[in-house]
């Protein structure tokens, strides 16, 4: 065995991905490449190298001039690009409609985009695995200290899950559309729970869901658990 040419290969390996992803053990940062940031954002590396330019976010610079990103910033920057709008997809587990469904909650590393949210604002619900589809429309009516009163114990029953806003439905619960029929060019991801949508794409898809009947999605789960359950034995 060619020891030299096995380490000179593992090398190569590890300069790959420090070029993806480099963590500095000192503070335990974890920083992002330019272009994994910028896949991080949705956006172009262009567009990120000009908001660099303009202040709108610091990067760090490696001795050889590379720019990367902390996680932490591209985070709280995506979350900034994700409020301001009066439509948006609020992205929700598919139990939603037996647990919680009075109630939307938010994840407690986005309160940004929770304290965001105000009466009036509008919001298609998209449920995840295993339904996968926009179900229903839904108006904000309170903020999260609104929702911090009338529901206390969130945050113990739901930790994860801690800052909530109530809501009145539109629409009632519908056949729904995956994302692709909607036309909306986004793959959830952990961690995602809100995409701020155009009044355009907001409306069409509104559109469609009205001429859809209701559907049963309470009853849809109970027979998918069923079913899992009979093919798990």
């Amino acid at each position: 065995m060619d020891t030299n040419k096995e380490i000179e290969e593992i090398k190569g390996r590890l300069k790959i991905i420090e070029q993806k992803l480099e963590i500095l053990s000192e503070n335990k940062e974890i920083y992002l490449t330019l272009d994994v940031a910028a896949n991080e954002l949705g956006k172009s590396e262009l567009t990120v190298r000009r908001w660099v330019q303009e202040g709108k976010v610091n990067p760090v610079l490696t001795s050889k001039g590379q720019m990367l990103f902390t996680l932490k910033q591209i985070t709280e920057l995506s979350e900034e690009l994700q409020v301001g709008s009066s439509y948006g997809l609020k992205i929700l587990y598919a139990n939603w409609t037996r647990e919680a469904p009075e109630r939307i909650a938010f994840p407690k590393n986005r309160y940004n985009i929770a304290k965001s949210m105000a009466p009036g604002m509008l919001c298609l619900v998209y449920l995840t695995h295993p339904i996968k589809r926009i179900v229903t429309v839904t108006e904000i009516t309170g903020t999260i200290e609104t929702g911090a009163k009338r529901w206390p114990d969130q945050e113990r029953e739901y930790p994860r899950w801690p800052f909530v806003v109530p809501h009145k439905k539109i629409l009632g619960l519908k056949e729904g559309l995956t994302l692709k029929e909607a036309g909306i060019d986004f793959r959830p991801r952990p961690g995602d729970t809100y995409l701020k949508l155009d009044k355009a794409t907001f409306d069409g898809i509104v559109s469609t869901l009205k001429e859809q009947p209701d559907y049963d999605w309470c009853k849809w789960l109970e027979l998918y658990s069923d079913y899992c359950e009979i093919n798990t034995r």
